[in-house]
Formats: structure tokens, C-alpha cells, sequence
């Protein structure tokens, strides 16, 4: 979770400067994929 927060703030600051659009679009996939796993994680904790 702790993770997600900082690439979030990462992507907030890297979208102000437009020299780096190839470096925000790895970060937000790797966000993306913090976030399935966060997602995989928690669903095997508890049982629906």
C-alpha cells in the first residue's frame, strides 16, 4: 500500500514535466500491477 502511495506522488510530479511521458506510462504499469497483486493478495486472505 505504502508503495502505491509513492508511485502515485511519483506520476503527480513526473505529469508536470512532459519530457518524461515513456518513464510515466512504466511507472502507472507498474503501479497497475502493485495494485493486482494488493488485489490477488487480499482475496486470498479472506474468503468470499
Amino acid at each position: 500500500m505504502l508503495g502505491m502511495a509513492a508511485l502515485i506522488r511519483k506520476i503527480l510530479i513526473y505529469s508536470l514535466s512532459s519530457e518524461k511521458a515513456e518513464e510515466l506510462l512504466i511507472i502507472g504499469a507498474v503501479l497497475v500491477g502493485l495494485a493486482i497483486a494488493n488485489w490477488l493478495v487480499c482475496s486470498k486472505r479472506e474468503p468470499l
